[in-house]
């Protein structure tokens, strides 16, 4: 009876779901079905909860309880069913040429509403290391950074990686892709409070007015004005579908405004930073451990532990511009309490005891006979079911 116990509980970690780079679980909600959801963003709509899942929420902070903010995106290099790097812009951490301690930064994964306190798939990771790419505040020119975690992000379907593209790819100049963030709504507008998106097309750069540096940074919305990213978008991804998958192509960097006309927004060109990634993923410190976000729970259950509203931010010091205002990160978060340690891949015990624990089966041993119950997830949904033995 144990074989047959250990068994069934190898065969349902076989069934494991599995999540490829760029590829939601949730799939995208698209302008033709989103009139009530407009006014998002700038001239954008809220996203599908976890349609976005690479999306991510970067905290610095300052002094007290006041925090800077910015967006950031999950990347992976290689295999495996986690990742611990965080793609963002340089200038969310860069305040008067000097930059903040490691200690000071944590990131946000699996938000989507940072005001619902049943959204069981937020989790907050401190960051165990970091760098930028010699960011120059007077140009804006290398305006991106990446995080190491303390510890690993499982994936989930609220928790997938965005697909890297290779060094030096060429943008897909005129094709339709996506920014998202928790940012404003409006040019000096309020910031929302649940993840947005909006489309926006890479820019011809001859069309492009404020781009000094084009083999590092180039526009994406529209000329015409009305859709951008804005103030608290700050480092959050512009992702492209290209052959079936989502891939990062730059990093929101700064702008005139937000959504003005002759000005779309500039952001890093991801593709001229693959190599520079790739190696700092080398060399940063090592995290250590996983975290998994929680499904989200059945309608009417109490998660607990979970705290809500970080006051609004001071916003990351934009350094010194020419005349080109930046756009950093402002807003608050709410946060998860859940914790996961040792992932899937984790060899298993040899105590029958330990390995019920590992799996969070709950058992009624007594003697030679008893009961127990597992607890699988199929697309996010609890299944429960119950076993004698």
């Amino acid at each position: 009876m144990w074989k047959v116990l250990v068994f069934t509980l190898l065969l349902s970690v076989s069934f494991v779901e599995s999540f490829e780079c760029g590829k939601p679980v949730v799939s995208m909600r698209k302008r033709a079905a989103v009139q009530k959801f407009f006014n998002r963003i700038v001239g954008g709509w809220e996203a599908t909860p976890h349609s976005f899942p690479w999306q991510v929420r970067v905290m610095t902070h300052k002094t007290g309880n006041l925090y800077g903010t910015c967006g950031g995106s999950l990347i992976q290099f290689g295999s495996g069913n986690s990742t611990d790097l965080v793609l963002t812009a340089a200038h969310c951490f860069e305040e008067n040429g000097e930059y903040p301690d490691v200690s000071k930064l944590t990131v946000v994964v699996g938000a989507h509403n940072l005001d619902d306190r049943s959204e069981v798939t937020q989790k907050n990771v401190k960051a165990r290391d970091y760098v930028h790419h010699s960011f120059d505040t007077d140009t804006n020119e290398n305006d991106i950074a990446l995080i190491r975690l303390e510890q690993a992000v499982m994936h989930s379907s609220a928790t997938i990686p965005a697909c890297l593209p290779t060094q030096n790819a060429k943008l897909p100049i005129g094709k339709v892709c996506y920014v998202s963030g928790w940012g404003a709504m409006s040019e000096g507008g309020p910031t929302s409070r649940v993840l947005r998106q909006v489309d926006v097309e890479i820019v011809d750069q001859d069309q492009c007015k404020a781009v000094r540096n084009k083999n590092v940074m180039f526009c994406a919305g529209t000329v015409k004005g009305g859709k951008d990213s804005c103030q608290g978008d700050s480092g959050g991804p512009l992702v492209c579908e290209v052959n079936g998958k989502f891939v990062q192509y730059g990093v929101v960097s700064f702008g005139v405004g937000c959504a003005r006309v002759d000005y779309p927004g500039i952001y890093a060109l991801v593709p001229a930073y693959v190599d520079w990634l790739t190696q700092r993923a080398k060399i940063l410190l090592p995290s250590s451990g996983t975290v998994q976000p929680g499904e989200e729970a059945p309608s009417g259950v109490s998660t607990g532990g979970r705290f809500t509203g970080f006051p609004s931010g001071m916003r990351p010091s934009p350094g010194r511009r020419p005349s080109l205002p930046s756009r950093p990160g402002r807003p608050d978060l709410s946060l998860g309490s859940q914790s996961f340690g040792g992932g899937m891949g984790a060899k298993l015990p040899s105590d029958l005891q330990d390995l019920l624990n590992q799996f969070g089966i709950s058992t009624g041993l007594s003697g030679a006979s008893g009961t127990y119950t597992v607890t699988t997830y199929v697309n996010g949904k609890p299944s429960v079911q119950k076993y004698k033995f």
